[in-house]
């Protein structure tokens, strides 16, 4: 059986340690290696999986949280701020809930910064084409002429906002969303974000917050 993602929606999953269905695992992280050119999670980074009771795919991939993984440990920490952490391949899309507890521990209402360069979303006309064909014929596609100009005028408007060509975006695991760490800014300096991070270090953002309750409506 060919191994997949799981699409089911709402589907019961079951969640087994990574070595009681290695062959699963390895099946599934060939697949998403063929499909996803920057998914760079091996065997060995897998602590358990959930698998969907309905298609026999799986649901969820659970990574091991590692030292490497820890504030403490990151390369690059400026005024004690993490710069560009490495965390897990999935840090940004696992729900807060099945997070490891060492992670919840060290991340909560710590933010990080990430710096991003200009990166348009097709490097060459080749590989617009390429990803239109992949969307379906019915798609009309630039000629390359009108690709080349729309991909100057992106970068020009990259420049214009973000004038060293770097911009840097503040995160905080606060339970700002269920499933990933809440966007928190982006500046065009890392002074500016650096700022923005000691403004919201250790505070939840909610706690004064009063959430409306189903009997509200009643």
């Amino acid at each position: 059986m060919k191994i997949t993602m799981c699409l089911c929606m709402d589907s019961a999953s079951e969640t087994y340690q990574a070595e009681e269905c290695a062959g699963l695992v390895m099946e599934h992280i060939r697949y998403m290696k063929s499909e996803v050119p920057s998914f760079n999670v091996e065997a060995d980074d897998i602590e358990s999986v959930s698998v969907c009771d309905e298609c026999g795919g799986i649901s969820a991939l659970h990574e091991k949280y590692t030292e490497a993984h820890r504030p403490t440990n990151q390369k690059d920490i400026r005024e004690g701020i993490c710069i560009n952490p490495v965390q897990r391949y999935y840090f940004s899309n696992t729900p807060n809930g099945d997070r490891p507890t060492q992670e919840r521990e060290d991340w909560y209402y710590l933010p990080y910064i990430e710096s991003y360069e200009f990166e348009p979303v097709d490097a060459y006309y080749g590989d617009y084409l390429a990803r239109m064909a992949q969307i379906g014929d019915h798609i009309k596609c630039d000629s390359e002429e009108e690709w080349d100009q729309k991909h100057e005028d992106e970068r020009d408007r990259f420049f214009d906002e973000y004038r060293h060509g770097v911009n840097y975006t503040v995160h905080c695991l606060d339970g700002g969303a269920w499933d990933r760490p809440t966007w928190r800014g982006t500046f065009a300096t890392i002074e500016e974000a650096l700022q923005k991070a000691h403004e919201i270090t250790g505070k939840d953002p909610y706690e004064n917050v009063k959430f409306m309750r189903i009997e509200d409506f009643e």
